[in-house]
């Protein structure tokens, strides 16, 4: 192919810019395989037609519309990520507090729930011991009744309590003791036998006989004490009379 024709048809220029009809193009193409010039004409002619289109303009802001520089979209994941993490952290915080109030409400109640537990273990144990413990009775006061020798004075007397309980006979000793052991009998007015007993003396003036007052009615009564002496031999000590009144 002639360069007349291609310098003044600005084939290179056309080829660069896709213009050229098939023909042209193929017949082009074959004369570029041997021609550096046209080859150099072509390059120029498409380093123009890039240097136009990096231009600003309308078309350019489309591809850059279409085509986000990787940074932007770096940029975009990044903001994404940081309102993802922003919500994870609300969220958190929420569940967290939840959480806590939940917590504090179980705490409260099972604080609660153990100290009526404790409560009503008291009032059982205290009601257990109520319920073992006897019940409690107001000591009764024990008559006593001190004979002693005298002459010239009647009998003194017994006062029986309302309900049958002990009653105390004090008898006075011999004066200087000499027995270790003694036969107490006590006999009512008619002469029928109510109590014997032997006795050990409980101090060095007397010697105690405790009886039951059921065993007494009103009226007089004969207490007769005697020594035990070697070999069961009896000594009179003392008869003393008292009456039973109530």
């Amino acid at each position: 192919m002639d360069h007349t024709p291609i310098s003044e048809g600005d084939l290179a220029e056309r080829y660069a810019t896709d213009r050229l009809a098939a023909e042209e193009r193929a017949a082009f193409e074959a004369h570029l395989v041997d021609c550096a010039e046209c080859l150099d004409r072509v390059e120029a002619a498409q380093g123009l037609v890039a240097g136009f289109r990096g231009l600003p303009g309308e078309t350019v802001r489309s591809e850059a519309r279409r085509a986000r520089p990787r940074w932007a979209v770096r940029a975009g994941w990044a903001v994404a990520a940081a309102a993802a993490v922003a919500m994870a952290v609300v969220w958190g915080t929420r569940e967290r507090d939840r959480l806590e109030q939940q917590l504090v409400a179980e705490r409260d109640a099972r604080n609660t729930l153990e100290v009526r537990l404790r409560e009503a273990q008291a009032e059982a144990e205290a009601a257990r011991n109520v319920q073992a413990k006897p019940p409690q009775r107001t000591p009764a006061q024990v008559p006593v009744l001190t004979l002693v020798a005298t002459r010239g004075t009647g009998p003194p007397a017994l006062r029986l309590p309302a309900e049958p309980s002990p009653v105390v006979l004090s008898v006075e000793r011999e004066s200087p003791p000499r027995f270790q052991a003694y036969r107490v009998e006590l006999r009512s007015a008619t002469g029928e036998r109510v109590l014997e007993a032997h006795l050990a003396p409980s101090s060095r003036e007397a010697v105690v006989l405790a009886l039951d007052s059921g065993l007494l009615g009103p009226g007089e009564y004969l207490v007769s004490l005697e020594g035990e002496g070697p070999g069961g031999k009896l000594t009179p000590v003392g008869r003393h009379r008292f009456l039973a009144v109530r």
